[in-house]
């Protein structure tokens, strides 16, 4: 635990979760060397990732920690976004500018959209909000999982994990 994190990009995401790992897929195909810290509402350790995600850029998506532990990792890090879409959260987080909730999409959905806002703006120096217009194939079947929008089928899902290495892999370089 006490080991160090070397890269500069990191990601916290729920564990254990569909929508999580999704959101590690995204996250490691728009930054391969970030790292990506899974975990859940009651095994965050947040007095030891501090000293650890000093000076990171930190995205938390799909999970959230408490108003308090959010504010301390705030103060800490070079920059924090918190991406999320349930509701507990939001109302715990009201008012925190750099926390943005979408209800109608899953943390991996957000966690594209935004990626791909930001790897629009970096490479046409201006933001897009149709940069993420179309998700991929793989991540509606998540989303579709997550938010009950649908039945999904454990092998329709997994048919969608398993295109992700041959549909849209342009989107993420």
């Amino acid at each position: 635990m006490g080991t160090s994190i070397d890269a500069q990009n990191v990601l916290i995401t729920h564990e254990n979760c569909w929508d999580g790992a999704a959101c590690s897929v995204v996250y490691k195909k728009f930054f391969p060397g970030g790292h990506v810290i899974e975990t859940n509402y009651k095994k965050i350790p947040i007095n030891i990732y501090l000293e650890r995600l000093a000076c990171k850029d930190v995205i938390v998506a799909d999970f959230s920690m408490s108003r308090e532990d959010l504010l301390k990792l705030k103060e800490v890090t070079k920059s924090l976004v918190v991406l999320d879409h349930h509701i507990t959260a939001m109302k715990d987080l009201e008012g925190l500018d750099f926390a943005i909730f979408d209800m109608k999409k899953c943390g991996s959905h957000m966690l594209y959209d935004y990626l791909m806002s930001l790897y629009h703006e970096k490479i046409h120096n201006k933001p897009s909000p149709e940069a993420a217009d179309k998700i991929p194939f793989w991540l509606e079947m998540v989303e579709a999982g997550d938010l009950y929008k649908t039945y999904v089928s454990f092998f329709d899902a997994y048919r969608g994990v398993r295109i992700l290495h041959h549909e849209d892999r342009h989107d993420y370089q």
